[in-house]
């Protein structure tokens, strides 16, 4: 084999967290040889903000176009499912909001598995170390008061605000006023609840990725291979990781460890064609079992995500006069492009958010029925029941191009029904089989109820209803009042719900000392203990050696905050503790 098929680490996957990791680990003293290893393309071409919300749809080959099971909550609906394909994963095709979630979250995280280093304290220096966060752009209009230290100004994933302001910025939060959101000027210091504008992944108006940030400038140890499908990890008699091997029959060798990163869907999947899953799944698929481990790909969580719109009289904001012409469009995409100006410097650049809780939630059976531990996490002060965005693009499908709208999107935050991912065969090439079976458990149906109900006063605010002409989508039609009753809410959910891609817990982290198989209750399918962990609090998956999982399937439970920011943080994490572990800090090691 020749020599550059062999190297200290690989890590599969180039999304924000294998992208953080492999530069990080790769600009060591030690220098390691690292080889990253992408299974789609380039990504090359930075796309302007405006366009942050076309990208899913760009059909360039940057995504993979999953979808769900018909989801039987969901009048047995197949829901999108994206994931990113190519040279910064998901970074290049997300929406770029940039959250990072309560303070209470992190703690709890850490509380789960053991580990301080996952607590706000830490994390919050972590996150500093990684962001180059601008909040000038609004500042001085008196949006933005960042918090003093809450935030880094010299590391590589540009965060910024737009100078420009739509139609319906301030009445956002003007609005958020009638259901008491109370203004946040800093929505990323530790604490989200109340309303405010949140920043991007972007600077100047150009979106950043895992890639511009981590990989444009990859020193000379870091490889980086494209189109390059993982189809099992390999291991040795010891059960210890020693290589990878591709779809077409290419194979690569790592003498210190073998890292997946390569997402919540993705990472259970190549596990389980590496003979690491419930037993079940791998007798299905004929691979002969390494590890059986009942809790890879169980446990997917994510955030429901809903959208009601109301209608604007004409010429209320310039979207529609510019998305609809191409011409008009074509003149601002060349001011842009030549000094940063025009229209595309404001539209779609900055959202409004809002996180909220639910007050009467607390009282109704189905919260009363939660274990005391979850009651007492989803009571504590920054933990967000729901969140509310303002100023996003128009989902519905029956939406008009030359029309005007005010679309208001629902998340629900801190969602209990969990799902899986299975295989669909035996080959790297077909996707996941995903089924998040969203709104399985009552209490996030009672709560989704309620957090549409929040929007819906909200769309009531004077400043918002003296300019709507109609709704393109909202319970009850215009008249979104309390008069609608509950189970009309829930229809209307159950016809409109979708997922915010913020998928993540299929190779859930626990205690360093929990056992393989370990874990409370009763399992999942009849399969024996599914409920388990799968990797421990160093990111090391159990029951093997030299093989760590590094991305947001580790998660172990949904974090209320827009997940990319968490990738990169779970990507620094991992650095962090190998390069202690490999003394990666010293030359010559």
């Amino acid at each position: 084999m020749p020599t550059d098929e062999h190297y200290d680490f690989i890590i599969v996957g180039s999304g924000p967290a294998g992208a953080t990791l492999s530069s990080h680990l790769a600009r060591t003293p030690a220098a390691p040889r690292i080889l990253l290893l992408e299974a789609g393309g380039a990504n090359p071409t930075p796309h302007i903000l405006a366009d942050r919300y076309t990208t899913l749809a760009r059909g360039d080959g940057s995504n993979w176009n999953y979808t769900t099971t018909p989801q039987a909550q969901l009048n047995h609906r197949r829901i999108d499912y994206s994931r990113g394909r190519g040279l910064g994963g998901s970074s290049a095709i997300n929406f770029a909001v940039w959250t990072k979630g309560p303070r209470d979250d992190y703690d709890e995280w850490a509380r789960r598995v053991g580990d301080d280093a996952f607590g706000w304290a830490s994390v919050r220096e972590r996150f500093k170390r990684l962001e180059s966060y601008d909040g000038s752009a609004l500042a001085g209009a008196g949006y933005v008061r960042l918090k003093e230290g809450a935030h880094g100004v010299a590391g590589r994933v540009p965060v910024s605000f737009a100078q420009g302001r739509e139609w319906g910025f301030d009445e956002s939060l003007v609005a958020a006023e009638s259901i008491r959101l109370q203004r946040n000027l800093d929505l990323n210091s530790g604490d989200p609840i109340g309303v405010g504008p949140v920043p991007a992944t972007a600077r100047n108006g150009v979106r950043a990725t895992a890639k511009t940030a981590f990989l444009d400038d990859a020193p000379w140890n870091l490889v980086v291979k494209m189109e390059a499908l993982v189809q099992r990890v390999l291991f040795d008699a010891d059960k210890r990781a020693v290589g990878v091997a591709l779809v077409g029959g290419q194979t690569y060798y790592a003498s210190k460890e073998i890292i997946l990163s390569a997402g919540a869907l993705d990472t259970p999947k190549l596990l389980m064609l590496s003979g690491i899953g419930p037993l079940e799944q791998l007798t299905a698929h004929v691979i002969p079992p390494i590890v059986p481990l009942p809790s890879i790909g169980r446990h997917l969580a994510d955030h429901p995500m809903l959208q009601l719109s109301l209608q604007l009289p004409p010429n209320t904001t310039p979207r529609p006069s510019l998305f609809s012409c191409a011409p008009a469009l074509a003149a601002a995409r060349a001011a842009f492009a030549a000094t940063a100006s025009g229209p595309l410097t404001s539209v779609y650049n900055n959202l409004i958010l809002g996180f909220g809780k639910l007050a009467h939630l607390h009282t109704h059976p189905a919260f009363l029925a939660l274990d005391p531990e979850t009651k007492t996490h989803m009571s504590r002060p920054t933990v967000p029941h729901f969140e509310l965005a303002a100023l996003g693009p128009v989902l519905h499908p029956s939406a008009r191009a030359e029309n005007d709208y005010f679309p208001l999107f629902v998340f629900l935050m801190s969602p209990k029904s969990e799902g899986c991912v299975s295989l669909g065969s035996s080959d790297a090439r077909d996707p996941p089989v995903c089924d998040p079976r969203l709104f399985e458990q009552e209490v996030d149906r009672v709560a989704v109820v309620l957090a549409v109900r929040a929007a819906m006063r909200l769309l009531q605010a004077p400043v918002l209803r003296e300019f709507g002409v109609g709704v393109l989508s909202a319970p009850g039609g215009f008249e979104v009042g309390e008069g609608v009753a509950d189970e009309n809410v829930w229809e209307w959910v159950r016809e409109n719900a979708g997922t915010s891609w913020h998928m993540c817990g299929t190779v859930r982290m626990g205690r360093a000392e929990e056992e393989v198989g370990g874990g409370e209750g009763g399992g999942i399918d009849g399969e024996g203990d599914a409920n388990g962990t799968a990797v421990d609090n160093n990111f090391k998956v159990r029951g093997v050696k030299g093989l760590r999982v590094v991305d947001c399937s580790v998660l172990p439970f949904v974090l209320n905050c827009h997940l990319v920011s968490v990738a990169y943080l779970v990507g620094e994490t991992a650095a962090e503790k190998i390069v202690v572990e490999y003394g990666l800090d010293l030359e010559g090691t």
